[in-house]
């Protein structure tokens, strides 16, 4: 990820730690001084780096930020970009390949059947995201009072929609926790709903 942005001569542990930072800050709900202090420090550190990698950009240059330096998006828009970029690109990827690899090893029957049609291997790692969905939550405000469930939310309020739950909802799957590769009920939710096309 860091090499695709443009970021990679700062070092894992540097690019891991403003990513740590940033997290924390997206999931800060009880407005935890600590975490806000960690986040802070990494958007200043992160906004350094990207500046400085913003200026430096050459015509050689193929990494992320050069590309959108040179289609003319503005920086303010770029460094928020390549925050997202970050935080999505590091967390979601480390623990879909990891639930992916750990259903493999402990469900040979699985890994027997992606061995001998390799093209269910698309639909194994679908099911691996919905059963296990490596996101936890998504996190909205709603912008007008709106009743769900039986339950009143009011304009401002902020939600927290757990994905997990979506994706095992028995009025819509059949053996929702089970991996099916043969299963046809459509998408799962576990990075929201939506188009998305992970780094």
């Amino acid at each position: 990820l860091a090499a695709v942005l443009g970021l990679d001569h700062h070092g894992f542990d540097r690019v891991w730690s403003w990513c740590e930072g940033l997290c924390g800050d997206i999931a800060n709900f009880e407005n935890d001084p600590a975490l806000t202090a960690s986040a802070d420090r990494a958007k200043q550190e992160l906004g350094a780096a990207i500046d400085e990698r913003m200026a430096a950009v050459d015509d050689l240059d193929r990494s992320a930020i050069a590309t959108f330096v040179r289609g003319g998006v503005e920086p303010e828009d770029i460094v928020n970009n390549v925050r997202l970029m970050i935080s999505g690109g590091i967390n979601e990827p480390r623990d879909g390949i990891g639930l992916v690899m750990w259903v493999l090893l402990t469900r040979p029957d699985l890994a027997a059947r992606v061995d001998a049609e390799p093209a269910k291997l698309q639909r194994l790692i679908e099911e691996v995201f919905r059963v296990h969905s490596p996101v936890g939550t998504v996190t909205r405000q709603a912008t007008r009072d709106v009743e769900r469930g039986g339950v009143t939310i009011a304009a401002g309020d902020l939600v927290a929609g757990v994905l997990r739950s979506v994706n095992l909802d028995e009025s819509h799957w059949t053996t929702p926790t089970e991996i099916d590769l043969d299963r046809r009920e459509g998408s799962h939710a576990a990075f929201a709903l939506g188009a998305h096309r992970c780094l």
